[in-house]
């Protein structure tokens, strides 16, 4: 009975961590950028191995560290594509743990979301500083408000990019929720 449980939770947080991290690359993929946000992307994405961009000593320092964190949220999530692939292609025949990982999945989601959607509005500053602190501990983070990384970067473009990964990963989580829900009644 344990190891049922094990099975559940595991499945269940890779599939939220797999929608987390595709909705991620989806809404990366999809958000316009300017010239100057293009060639930073293309350097991030190792598309281009140098800028042409005057930046500071500290904000190229911080563009290394940012493409070094995207790199390995990059390969996590092909490591989870590989996961989730193996983990539906085992389970394929178990509908109803199928079901339950579509419903509390999405419900997770969700609620994650809602979460995190208030907590940025209530407590953005400290959320901003908590995630570069973590991500970032060397320091280098922190830049003047007429800096070329916050004038290529302001904190509408950040806002934007959060709102629609908030969006996108509601919806999905939604239905997903509906698909479980339904797969539930007809079962």
């Amino acid at each position: 009975m344990k190891q049922n449980v094990f099975v559940r939770v595991f499945a269940i947080v890779m599939m939220i961590l797999f929608i987390l991290l595709t909705a991620y690359h989806i809404v990366l993929l999809l958000t316009p950028l300017t010239d100057k946000q293009q060639q930073v992307f293309d350097f991030l994405r190792r598309d281009s191995s140098h800028l042409n961009l005057s930046l500071t000593i500290q904000e190229a320092g911080h563009l290394m560290d940012v493409r070094f964190l995207m790199g390995n949220v990059t390969s996590g999530w092909f490591l989870l594509i590989i996961i989730t692939g193996i983990m539906f292609w085992r389970l394929r025949k178990q509908k109803e743990m199928i079901m339950k990982l579509f419903y509390w999945s999405g419900l997770t989601i969700v609620v994650l979301n809602v979460v995190l959607l208030f907590s940025g509005l209530f407590f953005f500053e400290q959320l901003f500083v908590g995630f570069h602190l973590l991500f970032f501990p060397q320091g280098n983070w922190q830049f003047p408000i007429d800096s070329l990384l916050i004038q290529t970067f302001p904190a509408s473009f950040f806002l934007v990019f959060a709102l629609w990964l908030f969006l996108f990963n509601v919806v999905i989580g939604i239905g997903l929720f509906l698909i479980g829900w339904r797969m539930k009644k007809s079962h």
